[in-house]
């Protein structure tokens, strides 16, 4: 609870009236009871959280449950990290799906942020993701993309240093 305060006084977009304590302590019980469902809805699926396998190295990480992975990598020639919030396996085939939470009342403008998880993980464990996708607090709802026909890590490359040159003139 105390993480989702500090993300919500963090974004006042998402608060037009003013940040309020009382409204997100009664809205916090609610979003949880969405995700469960979402969770229940995805295990039933046969998606379980994916555990970081044993590589050799002596990593703390090995066995536990792929939440908050951390995904380091240069793209366009700028150092980027990522957060994935949750990392599920599908028991039956083998597929991996990341997915990032999205408690705002906006929808992302677009998909850049998982092609980077999704490029990153890829790199990190020698696994392509079959599906990302946002799961959007508030609603309960979920937007997945699952296949990437014009996606390539060249092209995402490319929009790194696209948007590092348009800071650099702001």
């Amino acid at each position: 609870v105390n993480s989702l305060m500090t993300w919500a006084r963090s974004h006042p977009k998402d608060f037009p009236d003013g940040f309020r304590y009382d409204s997100v302590l009664v809205a916090i019980p609610l979003w949880l009871a969405k995700w469960e469902l979402w969770f229940a809805a995805k295990a039933n699926d046969g998606w379980v959280p994916w555990t970081y396998p044993d590589d050799g190295t002596s990593s703390l990480l090995i066995g536990s449950p792929g939440a908050e992975d951390h995904v380091e990598q240069v793209l366009g020639g700028h150092p980027t990290v990522g957060s994935i919030d949750l990392v599920l396996r599908n028991e039956h085939t083998g597929e991996i799906a990341l997915w990032d939470y999205k408690f705002g009342r906006s929808k992302p403008d677009s998909t850049m942020q998982l092609d980077g998880y999704r490029v990153g993980f890829a790199k990190t464990y020698g696994l392509v993701p079959s599906a990302v996708g946002f799961y959007f607090g508030r609603s309960g709802k979920e937007d997945v993309y699952g296949s990437f026909p014009n996606f390539s890590e060249d092209y995402l490359h490319m929009a790194y240093r696209s948007a590092g040159v348009l800071a650099e003139r702001a």
